[in-house]
């Protein structure tokens, strides 16, 4: 269901990798609701043509308002709390590439840009005109993209109060914000002052002979710090307070994806309620079984902690899937 949701597997696993022994691709259909219109996605990779989605049965590609959404939780998901900064950097990527166009272009071009950059580095003394010019560029992309990100901190916070209360039974404020990499001048938050400020970073560092200062400040550089109370929670909030706040996180994840499309994603959790404590999991599956959208839990043992008549048991084996009684 990922793999049709977002074109490749939240494993990492190349194409070629989910291709059964013997067989020259894959293909994958799911039909999914969204108001009362009924829309089959499949998603088809082959060697020799590559990969293909159709949506409705048209060729279409994962930017299309139908496609099917899905956010994956992982155990993995659970480090994003105490983790390196890459993780956060890459969670918000994910989830603001799958909302805004805009983003993913953004970052695109970002991305590009900073490799562009890391080759003129080097050879630095032959040009450093160019090299300002190209910074100038940078700054116009990392402007765009902080701002996205600034305004999902605040999204992802207010969320998160919401949920933490009842997934943890703590009253405690969580507080999620946005680290820059480069201190802000006095102003109005906003393009403008972003742009100043990291080109006033920009050129104190040159200054300094350091012309891979861009290499050290932007987005590539930055994180997301959620804190309880007033206390960062990576450095000071028991396992289990991490935990649910990775939690948190990806329910949030699942609300700003309605906000932003207009409808529910699948929600795939794959063996994470084996990583909670019992209470912790009571309490995951009975927000999930009231929750407005549809979940999917993967685990080597049911838990025996399903209560509503609408839930269903799967069984895998074999390769054959078949409803328990």
């Amino acid at each position: 269901m990922a793999v049709a949701a977002t074109g490749s597997s939240f494993r990492g696993s190349r194409d070629r990798d989910m291709v059964r022994d013997g067989q020259q691709g894959y293909r994958v259909v799911i039909t999914h609701r969204i108001a009362e219109r009924r829309i089959e996605t499949e998603l088809s990779w082959s060697l020799q043509r590559g990969k293909e989605l159709r949506i409705g049965g048209k060729r279409a590609n994962f930017g299309h308002p139908d496609r099917l959404r899905a956010v994956v939780f992982t155990p993995e998901d659970l480090q994003l709390i105490k983790g390196a900064p890459e993780k956060r950097r890459a969670f918000m990527d994910v989830l603001l590439s799958q909302i805004s166009a805009d983003y993913r272009r953004h970052h695109r071009a970002l991305t590009a840009l900073l490799q562009r950059r890391q080759l003129m580095v080097r050879g630095h003394a032959q040009d450093r005109r160019g090299i300002e010019v190209l910074e100038d560029m940078l700054i116009e992309t990392m402007v765009p993209v902080t701002m996205d990100r600034i305004s999902l901190a605040a999204r992802l916070e207010e969320e998160m109060n919401a949920l933490y209360d009842r997934l943890s039974g703590e009253k405690q404020v969580v507080r999620v914000r946005y680290a820059l990499s480069y201190p802000l001048s006095a102003g109005r938050l906003g393009p403008e002052l972003l742009a100043a400020s990291l080109a006033a970073e920009l050129r104190r560092r040159r200054r300094q002979g350091d012309w891979s200062a861009v290499g050290k400040v932007g987005p590539h550089r930055e994180d997301l710090h959620v804190y309880l109370d007033t206390r960062n929670a990576r450095t000071h909030a028991s396992q289990g307070q991490q935990r649910n706040l990775a939690v948190c996180l990806k329910l949030s994840e699942m609300q700003t994806v309605k906000a932003a499309s207009g409808h529910h994603a699948v929600f795939l959790l794959d063996e994470v309620l084996a990583e909670l404590d019992r209470e912790r999991r009571q309490r995951l599956v009975d927000h999930l079984q009231e929750a407005p959208f549809q979940s999917f839990i993967s685990a080597v043992e049911i838990p025996g902690l399903l209560s509503s008549r609408e839930s269903k048991v799967l069984t895998v084996r074999g390769g054959a899937v078949t409803e328990e009684e």
